[in-house]
């Protein structure tokens, strides 16, 4: 439901949200284990609402990306991928931020296929399971902030293949798999800060380009 709520508030005005869940499969989707089980549910849905012109999977690994496009010619688009692509138009280089650790190398796989790896400097968890990150005793949003730090600060990430003609000492973009309604409504104060900290450390790209994150990710899709 909440992220039907997201959905709507971004879709132009001629665009219909229809969300729907599979019937069966796992609460959440983490790790290859839980993909297996829901790719089933997930072309049934597809199958089940033809009529739509076009279909988005809403989960950061893309799960079921490819099968879902061998039974339609519509568009199909994954939030993951859809997220590398905006990265690269903001920023030359960029960083990604998971749940858990179990998704890294989903991510980097997905990296590597969909021609990401040579600009993709990071992929890092904060270790916080999807259904747990609007329980506020888990501090989700402290773990993510204090991992964009690390990601931008850190001078020793490196790229998932980095031929030594192409090295390059950090991120100049984060993305974040945490797709929760909850974390987005606050993920403005996080950008903020990171724009406050590049400013002071003399980047001004990298906080122009927060600045663009904040207005994309945050501020317009509050808006109702």
């Amino acid at each position: 439901n909440r992220i039907d709520v997201v959905a709507k508030k971004v879709a132009s005005s001629g665009t219909t949200i229809i969300s729907t869940n599979p019937k069966s499969g796992p609460e959440s989707i983490e790790g290859y284990y839980d993909e297996v089980f829901c790719i089933p549910g997930l072309l049934e849905e597809v199958l089940f609402n033809s009529e739509a012109d076009a279909y988005i999977i809403a989960c950061f690994d893309d799960t079921g990306l490819d099968a879902v496009r061998t039974i339609t010619n519509k568009p199909v688009l994954g939030i993951g991928d859809s997220s590398f692509h905006i990265a690269s138009c903001l920023a030359g280089t960029f960083s990604v931020i998971t749940t858990l650790d179990m998704s890294v190398p989903i991510l980097k796989n997905n990296i590597l296929k969909r021609g990401f790896d040579r600009i993709c400097v990071n992929v890092s968890s904060v270790n916080i399971p999807v259904l747990d990150q609007e329980n506020e005793e888990c501090n989700a949003l402290l773990a993510i902030e204090d991992e964009i730090q690390r990601s931008i600060t850190d001078k020793k990430k490196k790229k998932l293949i980095q031929p030594e003609y192409l090295s390059n000492d950090n991120s100049d973009v984060l993305v974040s798999a945490v797709i929760s309604p909850y974390l987005l409504t606050h993920l403005h104060q996080i950008l903020q800060r990171s724009e406050y900290y590049a400013h002071k450390d003399g980047r001004v790209s990298h906080a122009a380009n927060f600045a663009k994150l904040r207005k994309v990710l945050c501020l317009d899709a509050r808006l109702s």
